[in-house]
């Protein structure tokens, strides 16, 4: 399930990186500055899923999509009061992806 390990895990990213831009967009316009701190806590997640999705399903990207799925979903729940809903998706990609590993292809 190499492939959709990979889809998955890239989609993850590519929609983690399109919630850390609104979310600067987002606080910039309401005239603050973002919490850097956060834009990290986003960032670290998608750096391993753009790992795991370039290693493909091995071990590795496995302990990484994990690692990648808590970090999403604790900065999901702290950005709730905002738009931290909108890493949901970002969410679900990265279980999708950790599930795939090690799982065969369904019979045809």
């Amino acid at each position: 399930m190499t492939a959709k390990t990979r889809i998955y895990s890239l989609a993850a990213a590519a929609w983690a990186g399109f919630y850390v831009v609104l979310y600067v967009l987002t606080v910039r316009r309401q005239g603050n500055d973002p919490a850097w701190w956060y834009v990290t806590l986003v960032c670290a997640p998608l750096v391993l899923s753009v790992a795991a999705g370039v290693e493909g399903a091995t071990p590795r990207a496995g302990k990484a999509l994990l690692v990648a799925l808590v970090l999403f979903v604790f900065s999901a729940l702290l950005g709730v009061a905002s738009i931290g809903l909108l890493l949901v998706p970002s969410v679900v990609a990265a279980a999708v992806a950790a599930g795939a590993i090690g799982r065969e292809p369904a019979a045809r």
